[in-house]
């Protein structure tokens, strides 16, 4: 199986796994207009009993022997990413107006595999506040992978002022968010949204991107060896700044029923090329940054 049908195929079952999300938030408050015996959870007062090994609330998570990935969960709101000069891992939730949360998060280290799994809510909670999530990162942390998934909240990872942090692959999911990525150094990215836009600036070797609905934006600060970026009716771009390594022509591959291909730099157009480009209705556009 090739690189880019591997991360295809990681990217189907992330979108499933949002959706799994948005499915159990719906079942409980289904299960809650059902009769059912209620959970231990009275979000109204900010009391209830988080998932069995979760701690509820703000945290900053220290792991002597490191982490080797993070996985957010969340429902509503925002996720923001960020570095910062501390040492452990910062999480801060508030509502839109900065307010305290009626109904905290829950978080837990999983020892076995060195994971910081984060829930914008216990999974038997259907009340689901339009939270915003910060995570700040140490600018020196080495970490494999992060991995977000959200139903209607927007995902910003901003790596912008990084300096040693070594991330190997980066997820982010949403159904119905927008996505916006700066500066993310890492060996992997993939990057799905439903309705949602995608923009931002990356350092990849390998890049997917999708979105049914909404555009992609992106401009790459250093070339992927592969590209696959995929919309129904929305617009690619991918802006070119780091041209030391473009082969004249460009192999890419174009799949579309009434979209254009334009770019500023030569391109040929071949079957199973390291760059792929789908769509129905959109235009895609491969430009050079002047």
């Amino acid at each position: 199986m090739g690189s880019t049908e591997t991360v295809t195929r990681r990217i189907a079952m992330k979108k499933l796994g949002a959706l799994l999300l948005a499915g159990a938030v719906a079942g409980a408050a289904v299960l809650a207009g059902c009769g059912a015996p209620p959970a231990d959870n009275t979000a109204a007062s900010g009391s209830y009993t988080p998932d069995a090994g979760y701690t509820a609330g703000n945290g900053d998570v220290v792991q002597l022997n490191g982490f080797r990935s993070i996985d957010i969960e969340w429902v509503s709101g925002q996720v923001n990413v960020e570095l910062y000069d501390g040492e452990g891992i910062s999480l801060t939730e508030t509502l839109a107006d900065g307010s305290p949360v009626g109904q905290a998060m829950e978080w837990r280290v999983d020892e076995d595999d060195s994971t910081l799994d984060v829930r914008s809510q216990p999974k038997l909670v259907s009340l689901a506040e339009e939270k915003i999530l910060t995570v700040q990162l140490p600018r020196s942390m080495v970490l494999y992978e992060l991995d977000i998934e959200t139903v209607s909240a927007g995902v910003s990872v901003d790596l912008t002022d990084e300096d040693t942090l070594s991330l190997s692959e980066l997820d982010v999911t949403s159904v119905s968010g927008a996505i916006s990525v700066y500066a993310a150094n890492a060996g992997e990215i993939a990057l799905s949204t439903t309705s949602g836009a995608i923009e931002g600036s990356v350092r990849t070797q390998k890049l997917e991107a999708d979105s049914v609905s909404g555009s992609i934006d992106l401009t790459l600060d250093t070339l992927p060896a592969e590209v696959d970026a995929e919309t129904t009716d929305g617009n690619i771009v991918m802006q070119l700044r780091d041209l030391s390594t473009l082969p004249s022509p460009l192999p890419v591959e174009f799949k579309t029923t009434s979209g254009k291909l334009s770019s500023d730099v030569t391109l040929t157009t071949v079957q199973d090329a390291a760059w792929e480009f789908q769509t129905v209705s959109g235009n895609v556009n491969l430009c050079t940054i002047k």
